[in-house]
């Protein structure tokens, strides 16, 4: 993207989209697919509580930029486990416990996913002389 005129680039920021919730997934689904098709988006985390919900949020956003960075918040991070509370809630919650140790080990699998979809983690040039650096 070194060729990029950096006057022509638009870079946009979105956190706390927390996917999981009722309509949100629509929302960002209803996004033009082509008016945000040349440029980057930087998202700040919480984006979703389930690496299943996070991996869609990814691919539907993913759908609408040229360019996803991502910084994992701390939803994004929580592992999620079924409790007496969310089963009287009626919550509908992945037992993540049974194969995700802790965040950290969390952390490394929403990395890993990133890494498989083309989502970027790391800092990296986005047009002549514009850097974003996701931290």
């Amino acid at each position: 993207d070194r060729q990029r005129l950096r006057e022509s680039t638009r870079i946009w920021a979105l956190s706390d989209v927390f996917f999981d919730q009722h309509g949100v997934p629509e929302w960002c689904k209803s996004l033009s697919s082509s008016f945000f098709r040349d440029d980057v988006l930087v998202l700040a985390g919480n984006l979703a509580d389930s690496l299943p919900q996070l991996r869609f949020a990814l691919t539907v956003l993913k759908s609408k930029f040229r360019r996803i960075f991502y910084v994992p918040g701390n939803h994004d991070l929580w592992v999620r486990r079924v409790t007496l509370q969310t089963i009287l809630k009626g919550e509908n919650v992945k037992d993540e416990q049974r194969s995700l140790v802790d965040s950290v080990s969390k952390l490394l699998e929403v990395l890993q996913v990133c890494d498989e979809m083309g989502i970027e983690t790391a800092p990296a040039e986005v047009a002549a002389g514009v850097f974003v650096v996701p931290m």
